[in-house]
């Protein structure tokens, strides 16, 4: 005989295609500067082979790490072309805390990314003006008559790289988002200097009165970009005699996450309208329910909203994202 948890057993497989709130489409605007980027790379690359065939450590050192930060920049392009959250994630993961057994979300490793940018970016620049100022060589340095302004401005750049790598190092606020059978936790690590600041954000799924998807827009020459934001509001209680209830608020940057960003917000919404699935987050394959739809079924999705959203408005499409 079945119990009656085995009637209504629910697979932690999440469906083949969730609510596309954020369109995934590929933007040929950007396709077009990762080629160009990938064009660089290449050149870098003979730059690179080049030095190594003269023996000129400076000439290799400064292409190799300008060959670097281009092949780094063509890597950041390929989520703004629209190739990102490819598969689940590996650092999606199972966790247990005060707040229960769940799953845990890490934000990606975009600012890491973008301090290796810079620390190469700043490699290339301090190399070439050393270069000139050493008499070893001007290859690295725009092409003119006296490269002494040329061999400033590249050290200054230089400069600038490092400090800011340095800084973006030292004011970085990495986020983890976890779902448990009993909640929500938004965690934020705020690094300042050398000073930690921890926030929690933290909701019980009972105490969840909205979830509000948003998306954050910066204009860009190539293409818009849209940054998924989800807003949950919560029901707080105040501490007053009158035990008067407040609304506070917890802005999820799912574009910071690892996860695919609609198969979140359709996991939060599941969870919240069904409570006999919460227990589903416990489990070993929890990290399964975030697996997203393919990639190439994202971009059939896309192609079929903005057509049907063309149609409806008389051929009035939005920008790619």
């Amino acid at each position: 005989m079945n119990t009656r948890e085995d009637d209504h057993h629910i697979s932690p497989v999440p469906p083949a295609m969730p609510p596309q709130q954020w369109p995934q489409r590929v933007s040929y605007g950007w396709l077009a500067a990762l080629a160009m980027a990938l064009i660089g790379a290449g050149i870098g690359v003979l730059s690179v082979m080049l030095g190594i065939r003269r023996d000129e450590a400076g000439i290799t050192i400064g292409f190799a790490a300008l060959t670097l930060m281009i092949i780094l920049v063509s890597i950041g392009m390929l989520q703004f072309v629209g190739f990102r959250w490819i598969r689940l994630s590996s650092r999606i993961s199972s966790t247990t805390t005060e707040h229960g057994v769940g799953i845990k979300i890490p934000a990606d490793r975009s600012i890491l990314l973008l301090v290796v940018l810079l620390a190469c970016g700043a490699v290339s620049g301090l190399t070439a003006a050393a270069t000139w100022y050493m008499d070893f060589g001007e290859t690295l340095l725009p092409a003119s008559r006296d490269n002494r302004g040329g061999a400033n401005v590249m050290a200054i750049l230089g400069a600038a790289g490092l400090v800011m790598a340095i800084l973006f190092l030292m004011f970085r606020a990495p986020a983890t988002l976890q779902l448990t059978p009993s909640g929500v936790r938004y965690h934020i690590r705020r690094h300042c200097f050398f000073r930690t600041i921890d926030i929690d954000n933290c909701a019980d799924w009972s105490d969840i009165i909205s979830i509000i998807p948003e998306t954050h827009i910066i204009p860009n020459s190539f293409s818009d970009l849209h940054n998924p934001l989800v807003r949950v509001t919560v029901r707080q209680s105040s501490s007053t005699s009158t035990d008067i209830a407040s609304d506070e608020e917890i802005l999820i940057r799912a574009h910071l996450l690892v996860s695919e960003p609609n198969t979140l917000l359709s996991l939060i919404n599941r969870m919240k309208d069904h409570p006999e699935d919460r227990e589903l987050l416990a489990e070993p394959e929890s990290r399964k329910l975030l697996m997203p739809p393919p990639l190439r079924a994202r971009f059939r999705s896309a192609r079929k909203s903005k057509s049907s959203l063309g149609t409806d408005s008389g051929g009035g499409a939005p920008p790619d994202v």
